[in-house]
């Protein structure tokens, strides 16, 4: 799995692109639009009781947008697309109080494949514990950092955008609007070994 993602790997200006970690024998994603707009009617109806709350969510996705890792996209449901639905999750003692999280297991009943179920979680690349504290008592200095939103620092290569979809507050009739990821997202169950094997 390895050699094939390094071999899938591209450097795009100053962003590595990579592909999605799918299941050699995948089985057939179902189409999950209409869970993903019930779950964004929910959410609607859930933020507008809270304009603080949906003033952050707004800001966030506005911000991903402006930074081009969101783009627009189109509404078509087609094999090779998905819709992830979304939600806020509050933590007000944190630096950002309001997080967005994306469910790549969302799937229309139980028996029907989602997103995660066909892609590959990959290697865990992770360090052992016992390595890292090791490792630090072996020198008089040591050093630790944190890429700030380190999934969305990686690309995702164009042919698997559109498995990357959802929904937004649009100005069209229906109130909505396909927005689609071009950086990895986090709830995918590959995202965390496409970080490790991009570092």
């Amino acid at each position: 799995m390895i050699e094939c993602f390094e071999r899938g790997i591209r450097l795009e200006g100053d962003i590595y692109s990579v592909s999605l970690l799918w299941k050699s024998e995948m089985g057939q994603l179902e189409n999950n639009f209409e869970v993903a707009l019930r779950r964004f009617k929910s959410l609607r109806k859930r933020l507008n009781r809270n304009p603080e709350i949906f003033q952050q969510y707004k800001n966030v996705i506005e911000e991903q947008i402006k930074e081009g890792m969101v783009e627009e996209c189109s509404q078509e449901i087609t094999e090779s697309s998905y819709f992830m639905p979304h939600r806020e999750i509050i933590k007000p003692n944190e630096t950002t109080s309001c997080r967005i999280v994306y469910d790549a297991s969302s799937s229309r009943s139980k028996g029907l494949n989602s997103l995660n179920d066909i892609l590959a979680v990959g290697p865990n690349l992770s360090p052992l514990v016992l390595d890292m504290i090791l490792k630090f008592r072996k020198f008089e200095i040591a050093f630790s950092g944190d890429t700030a939103k380190a999934f969305l620092m990686i690309g995702i290569s164009e042919k698997d955008r559109d498995y990357l979809k959802f929904l937004w507050f649009g100005d069209n009739e229906q109130g909505y609007k396909a927005l689609r990821f071009k950086r990895l997202p986090f709830g995918l169950c590959c995202s965390p070994a496409i970080l490790a094997m991009t570092q």
